[in-house]
């Protein structure tokens, strides 16, 4: 099999790369950043040349086994479909490809250009990453994401299989912050003690992503899998705040407590670490919708 990852260098992308190749697989990673290297530096200026695209200075290399031969990379971005065209057709015959956007305010347009690209190159299958919450008419970028998944079954309507996978909160984001919790004690979010929030770890979500799509490539080939439209649910635990809070206690050996703040002040925060202030009001609403409910009881059944 022999396929292409859109977004490569991002967690969500590079963990798909990385599941793909553990599968067998051969991968034109394509990203904004390739890896530094002599490999990625030609691919790189080709895609520059042709669209505009480059790799920003001082880019950090993605954590991909670089000198894997089943391993190819471009340059390139979900919004630019002439350089993906072309890093398609360069790569022909594709069995499929896997599109992962950063977030946006406006995710429908970069799918939608990922994926005619990607169909008008002839590739068969593609799996399309999106959230659970996408769909839920309460929640602005559930709005949001609802329409960029339409846009990609319109996209992809000239191919034999598509999948959307929907990705639970990251456990990695907890993780993260682990060390500073740890030595504050305090653990300060915008869910209320008793929400319970669907999370899936980074790797998971990259191997759901590699499974979706090979069962994709399959089903566009005859093989089995679910041809034409398939949405997959990915969540690997469901926990509240409390409950994150203890387990960074019992892994740090410190005490440590959870602490609900206001949303208008978390808000804040994320602003201030750089989250877009469309990203943070999201975030907000999607915290008062989950809190009102209790969290994951609701999260993901709109269809």
């Amino acid at each position: 099999m022999k396929v292409a990852v859109v977004g490569a260098s991002g967690p969500v992308g590079s963990a798909t790369v990385r599941a793909l190749l553990d599968g067998g697989a051969e991968v034109l990673a394509i990203s904004r950043r390739p890896p530094l290297g002599a490999k990625a530096a030609a691919a790189a200026a080709a895609a520059a040349a042709a669209d505009g695209v480059a790799s920003p200075a001082g880019a950090a290399a993605v954590a991909l086994p670089v000198d894997d031969p089943r391993l190819t990379f471009a340059a390139g971005s979900a919004g630019h479909g002439a350089a993906l065209a072309a890093a398609f057709t360069a790569a022909a015959p594709l069995d499929g490809v896997a599109i992962i956007t950063p977030g946006t305010a406006a995710p429908a347009g970069l799918v939608g250009s990922a994926l005619r690209a990607a169909a008008g190159a002839g590739v068969p299958a593609a799996a399309v990453v999106s959230a659970l919450m996408a769909g839920r008419p309460e929640l602005t970028y559930g709005v949001r994401l609802g329409e960029a998944e339409a846009a990609a079954r319109v996209a992809a309507a000239g191919m034999a299989s598509l999948a959307v996978v929907r990705l639970a909160n990251f456990y990695d984001n907890w993780l993260a912050a682990a060390p500073a919790v740890a030595a504050a004690g305090v653990l300060t979010d915008a869910f209320a003690p008793a929400t319970r929030i669907p999370s899936v770890a980074v790797a998971d979500a990259g191997a759901a992503v590699a499974g979706a799509l090979t069962r994709a490539v399959a089903a566009s080939a005859g093989g089995g899998g679910v041809a034409g439209v398939a949405v997959y649910r990915v969540v690997g635990g469901v926990e509240t705040g409390p409950d994150v809070a203890a387990a960074i206690a019992a892994a740090t050996d410190r005490p440590v407590v959870y602490v609900a703040a206001s949303p208008a002040a978390t808000a804040e925060r994320m602003v201030a670490e750089g989250v877009p202030r469309w990203a943070a009001d999201s975030a907000i609403e999607l915290y008062g919708w989950m809190n009102e409910r209790g969290g994951a009881a609701d999260l993901g059944e709109a269809e």
